[in-house]
C-alpha cells in the first residue's frame, strides 16, 4: 500500500512538473502560429506586382505595426518565396520579389540564425533564383549572410567578393565576421560548406589585400 502511495505520489509530482514547464510554451507557440497565419494573409491579400516595386523595409511595415516578430517576418519571407514561384510569365516581379525575400530571411535569422533551419528549403529557392543577377549591395549582403547561415560556405565567400566590388567596407566588416566564424568550425562542417581549411585564411587574406593592395 505505501509503495503504491508513493509511485502515485511521484507520477503526480511528474505530472505537475511537466505542466509547469510547458504551460507557458503553450500561449507563445499559439501566437507563433497566429503570427505566420497572419503575414502569409497579408502578403497574399496584396498584387505580387506591387509587392515587387515595394522595399524590404516597406514590406516589413505591411506585416506589422511596428517591427513584425521574427516568426512573422520568416514567414512573410517564405510566402514571398512561393509567390515569386507563382510568377512564371514575370520575370522582373519574379525576380524581385526572390530578392525581397532573401531580405527578409535574414531580417528575421539576425537574432538568431537558428530560427532559419524550418525554412531552408524555400530560403535556397530565393537564394538560387538570384544567384546570377545584379543585386544592390544591401540584397547581396543579405545573400552572403543567408547562405552562411545555411551552411552554403563557398558561395557566402563568392558574393562576399562580389559585395566588395561594390561596398568594400560593408564587405570588410562582414567578412571579419564570416571568416573568424569559419576557422573555428571543423573541417568536415567547412568541407560540407565547400571550405578547405586552407582557402579560409587565404580567402581572408585576399580580402584584406582588396583594402590594402
Amino acid at each position: 500500500m505505501q509503495g503504491d502511495y508513493l509511485m502515485d505520489l511521484i507520477r503526480g509530482l511528474a505530472g505537475l512538473a511537466y505542466w509547469l514547464a510547458t504551460f507557458g510554451q503553450r500561449p507563445a507557440q499559439q501566437q507563433k502560429l497566429d503570427e505566420e497565419a497572419v503575414a502569409d494573409g497579408k502578403l497574399r491579400s496584396m498584387s505580387p506586382n506591387v509587392l515587387a516595386l515595394m522595399s524590404a523595409t516597406m514590406i516589413l511595415s505591411v506585416l506589422a505595426v511596428g517591427t513584425p516578430s521574427d516568426s512573422a517576418t520568416l514567414q512573410g519571407a517564405q510566402t514571398m518565396t512561393e509567390m515569386a514561384e507563382e510568377q512564371l510569365d514575370d520575370r522582373f516581379v519574379r525576380e524581385n520579389l526572390h530578392q525581397r525575400a532573401v531580405v527578409l530571411y535574414d531580417r528575421g535569422s539576425t537574432s538568431d540564425p537558428a530560427k532559419l533551419a524550418p525554412y531552408r528549403t524555400s530560403a535556397t529557392v530565393s537564394c538560387d533564383a538570384i544567384d546570377a543577377l545584379a543585386l544592390a549591395a544591401e540584397v547581396r549582403g543579405c545573400l552572403v549572410r543567408v547562405l552562411d547561415r545555411l551552411g552554403y560556405l563557398a558561395r557566402a565567400e563568392d558574393h562576399l567578393f562580389e559585395l566588395a566590388g561594390i561596398d568594400l567596407p560593408a564587405a570588410m566588416a562582414l567578412g571579419e565576421r564570416l571568416y573568424a566564424a569559419w576557422g573555428s568550425l571543423p573541417d568536415d562542417v567547412l568541407a560540407v560548406g565547400g571550405l578547405a581549411r586552407s582557402e579560409v585564411s587565404i580567402g581572408l587574406s585576399d580580402l584584406r589585400a582588396l583594402e590594402y593592395p
